[in-house]
């Protein structure tokens, strides 16, 4: 796809006599992207006005920049149409149009020896261009700067999976961390393995799972159901669900990392290393490298909960979520910016456009938030989401007294 890119400065061009020398019989030349403009006799030439404006020949000044051109004798108006721009300039007015609307001018197009001229600093700075001035060569110089931007690969891809992700209306999703530490010798692990179901509308999700922290296991399974400034959670204790409302969680479901306008946006800085299959669907690996404020942007709520550690001996971790994440340490307290090296392989679907998974190493991050103290000593650090039956997840029912439609 390509966009066209047109730069409007606007500069007021007075040419006056003094700047000229004898502007009346000085030759004005034009320049349109560094082509010159070539007048004759038949044209008409450029040549300054009462006002001290310049006025160029009409057909000739405007199809050189690229303009259709035509001429409606009924209102006495020269009319020049480019992309999605017509400018109208009735002769003898103090104004032109641009589009409908008015602009107003200090001098008017003109017809002289039977041809038609038009002030050309009005006229083109109505089509975006950037006119100016230079005076060792009496020029006007065009700039229209329409450089034709033309979409990399995977700028596009980009593109198209932002566009895909947002139309998503269901999706499944794996979350699962394994981070092994090492402290006097002793192995400890944090190992977590999440599901996700979230629907979009109206928005409602479900999360089950386990986690074992450092030798202590834990069951997750809760119902997560947005409202427009807050949410309503129900968390299974025992044999009931427990309500309770606010937190991280705010207006949506969750953003999932697989939709999070930030991982997709890096997508163009990242390297095709080769393919593979996911949920029988092939998919496209790519890679690059990420800094951890980079990772703590794209992390959701619900990833944060599959990373969250407790206790590790006098290390803890609280993870607040909030724009971005903060993370504190009892003692010594890390740069989370520091770290710039942690790899992701993201794992594209080329014909749906979607991010069917994509993993992290972490380990750079948790060195650099566990072993502060020189104490522990970080082995393993991974992470990994994959997606499934985009489009296609089951409904679920609700526990009973949780409204369908949020509250």
């Amino acid at each position: 796809m390509k966009k066209t890119i047109i730069c409007a400065l606007i500069l007021t061009l007075t040419l006056t006599s003094a700047g000229f020398g004898n502007a009346a019989e000085a030759t004005i030349n034009v320049k349109i992207n560094g082509n010159d403009v070539v007048f004759d006799q038949t044209s008409g030439a450029p040549f300054i006005d009462e006002n001290n404006r310049t006025q160029v020949p009409f057909r000739k000044t405007l199809e050189a920049f690229g303009a259709d051109v035509k001429w409606d004798a009924d209102t006495r108006t020269a009319i020049a149409v480019k992309d999605d721009i017509t400018v109208k300039a009735p002769i003898g007015a103090d104004y032109i149009y641009k589009n409908d609307d008015k602009v107003m001018n200090d001098t008017q197009a003109i017809i002289r020896d039977g041809k038609t001229y038009l002030p050309i600093r009005v006229v083109l700075e109505a089509f975006g261009a950037e006119v100016g001035w230079d005076a060792a060569s009496n020029t006007v110089t065009v700039t229209t700067a329409e450089e034709e931007a033309e979409e990399s690969e995977l700028e596009q891809l980009a593109r198209e999976i932002l566009e895909s992700m947002n139309n998503i209306s269901s999706m499944n999703i794996s979350m699962s961390a394994n981070v092994q530490a090492q402290k006097d010798g002793k192995t400890s692990s944090l190992n977590s393995n999440m599901k996700l179901s979230a629907f979009y509308d109206p928005p409602k999700v479900r999360y089950t799972g386990t986690m074992t922290r450092w030798g202590n296991r834990y069951a997750a399974d809760l119902y997560i159901i947005p409202s427009e400034n807050s949410h309503t959670k129900y968390v299974k204790t025992g044999p009931k669900y427990e309500k309770t409302e606010g937190g991280m969680f705010s207006t949506e479901p969750y953003v999932e990392s697989v939709k999070s306008p930030l991982l997709i946006g890096l997508i163009p800085q990242f390297e095709q290393t080769g393919s593979s299959t996911v949920d029988g669907v092939r998919v496209i690996k790519y890679e690059g490298l990420l800094s951890q404020f980079e990772v703590m942007s794209i992390l959701s709520p619900a990833d944060m909960i599959a990373l969250t550690t407790e206790e590790l001996s006098m290390y803890k971790l609280n993870v607040i979520v909030g724009g971005s994440a903060i993370i504190n340490v009892t003692e010594a307290e890390p740069d989370f910016r520091d770290v710039k090296s942690i790899t992701v392989a993201v794992y594209i679907d080329p014909e749906a456009k979607h991010i069917m998974k994509y993993n992290m190493n972490l380990l750079p991050m948790f060195k650099k938030m566990l072993e502060t103290g020189g104490k522990t000593v970080v082995e393993k650090a991974v992470y990994e989401v994959t997606v499934s039956d985009v489009d296609k997840v089951k409904d679920f029912s609700l526990p009973a007294g949780v409204p369908a439609k949020g509250v």
